[in-house]
């Protein structure tokens, strides 16, 4: 028993050492670290809230791109990871605000 809480306790000391350095970086900034990749990202994640909104759960093409016009994103990236930020951009949270908790939930 007292070897397990320790396991609970070393797991709990990692998750939250690791959790610490998104706090200081993302969270209560108004601007938005960029990366290489943060605007095709971005547009991954609100393509696959509207084809969720608009009832296709598995979209090939993400219209979002392109100006409407559709880039195939899905079929070369898999946007299985994807689902958990774009269903809180569902609910209502800002694309920055998902991308934010998507970011800590993937660390």
């Amino acid at each position: 028993m007292e070897r397990n809480r320790q396991r609970i306790l070393l797991f709990i000391v990692f998750l939250l050492l690791s959790i610490i350095p998104l706090l200081f970086t993302h969270i209560g900034k108004e601007v938005m670290y960029r990366g290489d990749d943060l605007y095709f990202h971005l547009n991954r994640i609100e393509g696959l809230a509207l084809g969720i909104r608009n009832g296709d759960y598995s979209p090939k093409i993400n219209y979002f791109f392109l100006y409407g016009m559709g880039y195939g994103s899905p079929i070369f990236y898999s946007d299985i990871f994807l689902y958990p930020a774009s269903l809180l951009r569902i609910l209502g949270l800002s694309i920055s605000n998902s991308y934010i908790i998507f970011l800590i939930g993937i660390n």
